[in-house]
């Protein structure tokens, strides 16, 4: 699956520097998720498979009630940053 070599490289190429023993223990993680990630690809979302669909769907009971906060922000104190419209932030160094 994933060599140590093209670990090195991948390191290498993040700049993140890693020992023997992370290199050994990040290689046996890496093959454990492309793994999982092949048995994910075998699954199909063709046809006559409902239970995938209905698993993306809450019930309308289950959503929440949609509530109006009124903003509670005073004015006065961002009027002086106010210009045309826009609030102008802080000048960034």
């Amino acid at each position: 699956m994933i060599t140590k070599d093209q670990l090195k490289h991948l390191s290498k190429l993040s700049k993140i520097d890693l020992t023997e023993n992370e290199f050994e223990t990040y290689t046996k993680q890496i093959e454990k998720i492309i793994k999982y990630l092949d048995k994910l690809d075998e699954i199909s979302f063709e046809e006559n498979n409902p239970s995938l669909l209905l698993l993306s769907f809450k019930k309308l009971s289950e959503l929440r009630e949609d509530t109006i906060i009124e903003p509670t922000l005073n004015i006065d104190k961002i009027a002086k940053n106010l210009k045309d419209k826009f609030v102008r932030g802080p000048v960034m160094s």
